[in-house]
């Protein structure tokens, strides 16, 4: 069973630390010390906090759980013109169990009842590709690093 509840100050660690275990698999492969990779990868969290506040300073945190337990988050941006899927993490050892499947559902149910577009960006080497394209989403532009989806249903 799988919910999501608006994140709360009390959630801050854990949103955090969902970043930095989402991605320390890949920091450990560049061969840097485990402290040093945990080091960068929490400057790199709250780099990218800071650039969503810029960006999105009305979006949405939450926190999505598999039972009782806290699994990954969700940033939203929603406006009248467009829901935005600003990130979707998962830690690790939750993947491959349906969790984004289910959310992305969830999303697309919304953006329908609202007649808004679902949109978001994703790395061009995420695996999460192959999940965005089978719920329907096109790629709508992008650059060397990030391919921008868009799914719509009207």
């Amino acid at each position: 069973m799988i919910h999501i509840v608006e994140a709360c100050i009390k959630d801050q660690d854990f949103l955090r630390e969902v970043y930095i275990k989402s991605r320390e698999e890949e920091v450990n492969g560049w061969g840097l010390e485990k402290d040093e990779g945990r080091k960068l990868l929490s400057g790199q969290a709250n780099a990218q906090l800071a650039s969503y506040i810029n960006q999105f300073p009305h979006a949405e945190y939450q926190v999505i759980y598999m039972e009782s337990k806290a699994v990954g988050r969700i940033i939203m941006n929603q406006t009248d013109n467009e829901i935005r899927l600003v990130d979707l993490s998962i830690l690790p050892s939750f993947q491959r169990r349906g969790i984004g499947t289910t959310v992305i559902s969830l999303l697309q149910k919304r953006a329908k009842a609202l007649r808004v577009p679902l949109r978001l960006s994703v790395l061009i080497t995420n695996p999460a590709q192959r999940l965005y394209k089978s719920f329907g989403f096109s790629r709508v532009g992008g650059n060397e690093l990030y391919d921008y989806l868009e799914w719509e249903i009207f």
